[in-house]
């Protein structure tokens, strides 16, 4: 890499940095892969590892796409900011031997300056972060198992890295599948060097717990069946770049919590809690059921005066 480019890329990467738009964004790059990358998993503070759902399985932990018995797409967009945002799309299919699923999970901060040298804009640039993920998850009995194999690619300024990351993880059943226990290893891999350094990635290990704990119906002319369920995930980050919101790098281990009461099998109503250090404490969502599809919402409130950030999400099931 010659010296100019070399110059340009650090002016570069210190307006990332200084910028005000970017402060709540991923401030290691890849720390996208730290996060959920979709409305449930953020409304549920990402206390899934150990809950079965669709789509950010292969990000999240591999093994829960396990319990898919049908063809399914999920596609979400997160706005972070005016010029930054998330956007993730998943299909699986479930086989003889396990379920397939591919993944695309991108995210982008626009429109920031470009400077030669110091003073007057020259333009403006796009820095982008992409993960193509394929995945593949089978049962043991009540054990589920499953690997995610993940391409990485990065472009900032007229730069850009390759990398790989690998991630798996293991859940079992209990109790008729009113209590999951599960745990993940996530993003193990590398990129490489950009001018003179790899873009770290959130590497980290989690372990959860998901239990049905209440599950009636209403009396009256009619009933209307109501599932409460909670779970709780407890995250260690195995190095220096683990981020729990995307703002901050994070070395200290958290717990996330969360909570979702399902009426009718038609209307989720999600939240969450984590503790740690973290700009975002408290998550909130909404999913509703209709027909083949599923449409899903995340709050996302943060503490520090970088307002509220929002995600939108709907899976289609055959």
């Amino acid at each position: 890499m010659n010296l100019r480019y070399s110059i340009a890329y650090l002016i570069c990467l210190c307006t990332v940095i200084l910028s005000p738009n970017l402060a709540h964004a991923q401030s290691g790059g890849f720390q996208l892969l730290g996060i959920g990358p979709d409305p449930v998993t953020l409304s549920l503070s990402e206390a899934i590892t150990a809950k079965s759902t669709a789509g950010a399985a292969i990000f999240m932990n591999p093994a829960n796409n396990a319990q898919l018995s049908s063809l399914s797409a999920s596609a979400s967009h997160t706005f972070w900011l005016n010029t930054s945002g998330n956007t993730y799309f998943s299909v699986h299919t479930p086989g003889r031997f396990g379920v397939f699923s591919i993944g695309v999970l991108t995210s982008s901060v626009n429109n920031i300056e470009a400077r030669q040298v110091p003073g007057s804009p020259t333009g403006q640039f796009d820095v982008s972060y992409y993960a193509f993920a394929g995945s593949f998850a089978t049962n043991f009995g009540p054990v589920s198992i499953g690997v995610t194999g993940m391409y990485l690619y990065e472009e900032l300024y007229n730069l850009w890295a390759t990398g790989y990351g690998l991630s798996g993880g293991i859940t079992t059943s209990l109790l008729d599948d009113r209590l999951r226990i599960g745990s993940s290893f996530l993003n193990y891999g590398e990129m490489e060097i950009l001018v003179e350094q790899r873009s770290p990635l959130p590497t980290m290990w989690k372990s959860g717990v998901w239990s049905r704990i209440l599950q009636v119906s209403t009396l009256g002319s009619s009933e209307i069946p109501l599932t409460v369920a909670l779970s709780a995930d407890f995250t260690v980050p195995l190095n220096e770049d683990g981020s729990s919101d995307g703002a901050t790098a994070i070395t200290e281990p958290w717990i996330s919590t969360g909570m979702e009461v399902v009426v009718s099998e038609l209307i989720s109503i999600r939240s969450g809690v984590r503790t740690g250090e973290t700009k975002r404490r408290f998550s909130a969502g909404l999913g509703i059921e209709q027909g083949n599809f599923r449409f899903d919402y995340a709050y996302l409130p943060f503490e520090t005066g970088f307002g509220v950030t929002h995600s939108l999400g709907i899976t289609y099931r055959l």
